[in-house]
């Protein structure tokens, strides 16, 4: 209440204030560092244990004393050497105006503490803590009267009136200045662009009037140029035109007087002379008879003038037989260079259409390399385990998450035996063959099923049905009669019933060239399908191994691939320049489905070769027949072999698609 009635007063108590720090530090430290392992004030060993002072302590400080006054000389003489020989190292500049340098021990120099003290364990239990009771609340004795006092709404304070009229000012005030913030932030951002665009403008406008002046220079020189060609040619003209005039005049007037000059001449006496009449009178006759005398030889003379003038003949002849030729060498070389030329001018319009077609074929492939990546390859599935895994062929026929390689499995079994008998230098006979296959499936193969889809469904279906055995269909071929059997297999090994454009079957259908023995292909698809006939153990416990195996006809159709895909494993050059992988294979893979709803690939991992490689040679060591192979020899065999094989497949089924290799 008595804030209500009387203005409010507040007075503090008067205090001490404390001096301010220096604002800078001291340039000059008076501590310096130290290395407390050199330092002799610090003693070294253990706080829980006394000094053990021995007796001979005096002696082994002499004797130290004695070795570092020996160390120091040695030290100093060999810098006093080195100095000498001029291989001393530059010294520490002097410091600059205001710093100092001082001596830092920065050497790591350890030191084993030697002596140990006595050790061993002992352990104690404390009590536990307990709680502090509470303390009682104090209560002071009262030592006044109570008194009563009712405060009614608004008699102390008001919302409204107190604290409505400071909130609509800060209100105000903030948005006012949120206001003035954002306009000039719209500001800035306005006067950036104008500025921006006074640039460009301004930049524009200097590379017109650079154009313009450079227009202009030209078309001044261009006129000045002109002027001088043609004050050139007038001046020309002018001496020319009063040549010829002077020519005229003079030849007019001169043209009168030559004809009557000399007979005036002659007649005024003029050339009246001893030599002329000399002339006259005795050299005349003198030449007429000379004159008749010579004529008297006209046939030798005529005689002599017809050889001269055949041999001039000749000559002019010879000349103008060679200026012709001439004539004729210039113009067919020119000829040949404007053939030259012509040709040369289709060359480089084929080169640019090439050029232009090859920057197209490499957009369409930029273009179908990231479709693939997004609609196949990024929408596979990471798996781990390789061989554990379904080994497919590479073609677009499979229509699900693959592991693609050529061939699939059985593929690789074929290239593993082929490459076994070049090894060995022998033959793997049929029986072998079956038994070598059962042991990998019966045991080694970790792929939970084997498949052969390299038969047409269309003709599949057909020649079962032919076959008129009823309850006969895929799913119960194993059931089939011992005479049935081998018209089964016989339509198997017929390569003209496999379907067209598969790795197996380009391999089948062309082995000189992929240096696959005869008769290969067919022992490993009868091996695979005497395993597939196994007869069940009985009839609830079904044979395991023919479970592994599995025929599974496929549709032609659906074979359009545009490209081929390498899941890769990045490789570098080693020392001896061969490639070698950069990092250690793992064992997982991404499965990648070949189909898409636009179009299909061959796909092909890389990993996932390497990986079933390693264990069938790894296996084919542990067989009997072959355990004298040479490991490394055959898998280095093999992978070559396999490259070779890859690489001419390719050219046979994907000879004008692109490759596209992705590293995932």
């Amino acid at each position: 209440m008595a804030a209500m009635t009387g203005d409010y007063q507040f007075s503090a108590e008067p205090r001490i204030v404390k001096a301010k720090a220096d604002k800078y530090r001291d340039q000059e430290d008076s501590t310096k560092p130290v290395n407390i392992m050199i330092d002799k004030r610090v003693i070294r060993g253990s706080t829980f244990t006394s000094m053990i002072i021995p007796a001979s302590t005096q002696q082994e400080l002499e004797k130290k004393q004695e070795f570092e006054k020996k160390r120091i000389s040695q030290i100093q003489a060999k810098e006093k050497t080195v100095s000498q020989e001029g291989e001393r190292e530059v010294g520490t500049p002097e410091p600059v105006e205001g710093r100092q340098h001082i001596d830092v021990q920065t050497e790591n120099i350890p030191e084993e503490l030697s002596e140990k003290p006595v050790e061993f364990e002992i352990e104690v239990q404390t009590d536990y803590y307990i709680d502090r009771p509470p303390t009682p609340l104090f209560m002071p004795k009262k030592t006044g009267e109570d008194e009563v006092t009712q405060v009614e709404d608004g008699e102390l304070f008001d919302f409204d009136i107190e604290v409505d009229p400071i909130l609509e000012v800060l209100v105000g005030k903030t948005l006012e200045i949120s206001r003035m913030e954002v306009l000039e932030e719209e500001e800035l951002h306005a006067m950036k662009e104008h500025q921006r665009e006074f640039e460009q403008k301004r930049k524009n406008e200097l590379n017109e009037v650079q154009r313009l002046e450079g227009e202009e220079i030209r078309k001044r020189e261009e006129a000045k140029a002109r002027k001088r060609e043609a004050k050139t040619k007038k001046e020309n003209m002018q001496f020319a035109h009063k040549k010829f005039i002077s020519r005229i005049m003079a030849k007019k007037y001169l043209g009168k007087l030559a004809p009557t000059s000399f007979e005036d001449l002659k007649a005024m006496g003029t050339y009246n002379d001893l030599q002329e009449i000399s002339f006259h009178d005795q050299l005349i006759p003198w030449l007429v008879s000379t004159t008749a005398d010579c004529l008297n030889t006209d046939s030798a003379l005529q005689e002599l003038f017809s050889s001269v003038l055949k041999e001039s003949f000749g000559y002019l002849k010879d000349l103008h037989v060679k200026a012709l030729q001439g004539e004729k060498d210039r113009r067919e070389n020119e000829r040949l260079a404007e053939i030259q030329r012509q040709k040369d001018e289709e060359d480089r319009k084929k080169r640019r259409v090439q050029m232009r077609i090859q920057k197209k074929l490499e957009h369409e492939r930029k273009i179908l390399k990231a479709k693939i990546e997004e609609k196949n390859v990024m929408t596979g599935t990471l798996v781990e385990r390789i061989t554990s895994n379904i080994i497919s062929d590479i073609d677009g026929r499979q229509a699900e998450n693959i592991i693609g390689t050529p061939g699939g499995l059985i593929g690789e079994l074929v290239q593993l035996f082929s490459s076994v008998e070049e090894v060995l230098a022998t033959r793997v006979t049929q029986d072998q063959i079956n038994a070598i296959l059962l042991d990998f499936i019966s045991h080694t193969m970790k792929s939970p099923l084997m498949i052969y889809n390299n038969i047409s469904e269309r003709l599949f279906s057909e020649f079962i049905k032919s076959l008129n055995r009823p309850g006969l269909a895929f799913e119960t071929l194993h059931t089939a009669g011992d005479d049935i059997k081998p018209i089964i297999l016989n339509f198997l090994l017929n390569p003209s019933n496999a379907v067209p454009g598969t790795s197996l079957t380009t391999m089948w259908t062309n082995l000189h060239e992929f240096g696959i023995r005869e008769g290969l292909i067919e022992s490993v698809i009868t091996g695979f399908f005497s395993v597939f006939t196994l007869k069940d153990i009985d009839a609830t416990h079904p044979n395991p191994n023919r479970l592994k195996v599995e025929l599974r006809p496929i549709d032609l159709d659906q074979h359009n691939e545009v490209a081929v895909i390498k899941i890769c494993v990045p490789q570098k050059e080693n020392e001896n320049g061969d490639l070698e992988d950069v990092d250690p294979i793992e064992d997982k893979v991404v499965l990648i489905n070949p189909t898409s709803e636009e179009h299909s690939v061959f796909v092909i991992h890389q990993t996932a070769q390497k990986v079933l490689r390693n264990d069938l040679t790894y296996w084919i060591k542990t067989i009997r027949a072959f355990e004298t192979v040479d490991i490394e020899a055959l898998r280095n065999h093999l992978k070559m072999k396999a490259q070779f094989r890859e690489h001419k497949l390719l050219s046979m089924l994907a000879q004008d698609l692109p490759i596209f290799d992705f590293y995932v």
